[in-house]
């Protein structure tokens, strides 16, 4: 980065894994959410995209792995001489990250916050548990992507843990609000968002999906993750309903799903390991397209308990049958205009407007300043917000 923060002024560190752009959710997610923070030193545990970076005023790449405890202290301090480090958001992927928190909490005396996109530590063992436990009682504010990583962190931990979802940019929140006896005026096609979490779920979809004869087309995700799949090939993908369409920016994949008629979410069955929300595509279509949502899987989850609560969609489960009915219920039936109507009404409540000093002031508080996310993402009773093994995942698409 050209400009240089005075010595003399606080600066609020973010810790990422690696850059900060909009090549991947992540990045995305961050920017989204202190992109507007002044003086905002950003540090990273490597890069992955070539060193394209372009986030914070100033930028440090510092590498922890293989260093002692005492090593690593010294080796963030020497990098980051000169620096009044006020406050700390951390978002962890991998032990680097949470060690370079701990030493800059140490060393510094700020307050440090995590906010846990993805989970690293109970389903995808990358973040050994005793380095966890210490990270998380030191933070002074805990934030999880969805009820599910709140109910395991808590559990395993012991530690409070707080609600903040991705949400969607400001300017793209969308609150048309059509008349309510309109119809869907749309070509009835429906839009899939963001990567299936595993190569199982893939399948389940893809066999929904022929099974109820419908076309999907699907945006910032790609077939070819799963190499393995029998539907691995577009050309497999396609046959079956199930069109990959690119990588869209955000801006450009708002309007396009304007153009769509309903989307299809696909959640977990909570019978497995591999329970995902992914709460973030549902926020995006609703708050920046007002499309109704169809969620596949438990109606217990999260996302189906979003959706039916706030009553912008509907919940079937994994046959071909149920989510024909589920389409054709919505696109031709009475309920799609308010269905609509609900989206444009809730969609304010999804927007990232004041998450900047929302954060910050939260990680002085130990709290969050207000219960808009609490309430938003209610918890489900029983076992609806519990993860045998969470995965939600909110940070991988729009971007």
């Amino acid at each position: 980065m050209t400009d240089k923060i005075p010595i003399t002024s606080p600066v609020r560190a973010v810790i990422t894994t690696c850059e900060v752009n909009d090549l991947h959710g992540t990045g995305v997610t961050v920017k989204r959410i202190v992109g507007s923070t002044p003086n905002v030193l950003s540090i990273r545990s490597m890069d992955l995209y070539g060193g394209n970076h372009d986030f914070g005023r100033v930028s440090v790449r510092l590498t922890q792995r293989g260093l002692s405890k005492q090593k690593a202290v010294q080796n963030t301090v020497r990098a980051l001489a000169g620096y009044n480090i006020r406050q700390v958001y951390c978002v962890p992927y991998v032990p680097d990250d949470l060690v370079t928190a701990i030493a800059l909490h140490d060393v510094y005396k700020a307050p440090l916050a995590a906010h846990i996109m993805d989970d690293q530590n109970i389903s995808t063992p990358n973040i050994p548990d005793n380095l966890m436990e210490e990270f998380l009682a030191k933070c002074s504010l805990v934030l999880v992507t969805c009820p599910e990583l709140q109910r395991a962190y808590e559990t395993k931990f012991g530690v409070r843990c707080w609600l903040l979802p991705s949400l969607v940019a400001d300017q793209l929140i969308s609150t048309f609000q059509p008349a309510r006896e309109s119809k869907c005026s749309g070509s009835n096609g429906g839009a899939l968002l963001g990567s299936i979490s595993s190569q199982r779920y893939f399948e389940r979809l893809c066999a929904t999906v022929n099974g109820a004869q419908i076309q999907l087309d699907w945006y910032n995700g790609s077939v070819q993750a799963f190499d393995n799949s029998k539907y691995s090939s577009l050309s497999d993908a396609q046959q079956i309903g199930i069109r990959p369409c690119g990588l869209l920016p955000e801006q450009q994949l708002a309007e396009t799903l304007k153009g769509y008629s309903y989307l299809v979410a696909p959640t977990g069955r909570l019978d497995d390991v591999d329970d995902n929300p992914r709460l973030w595509r549902i926020f995006f279509a609703v708050g920046a397209a007002n499309l109704p949502v169809i969620t596949l899987g438990d109606p217990a989850t999260s996302a189906a308990h979003f959706v039916q609560r706030f009553d912008v969609g509907v919940n079937c489960s994994y046959e071909g049958d149920g989510l024909r009915r589920a389409v054709d219920g919505l696109v031709a039936g009475p309920a799609y205009a308010r269905l609509r109507h609900n989206a444009a009404l809730i969609a304010p409540r999804l927007s990232t407007k004041g998450m900047s000093d929302w954060l910050w002031a939260s990680i002085d508080l130990g709290k969050p300043v207000d219960s808009r996310f609490e309430e938003l993402l209610t918890r489900t009773p029983g076992g609806g917000s519990e993860l045998k093994a969470p995965d939600c995942c909110e940070h991988d698409g729009t971007g």
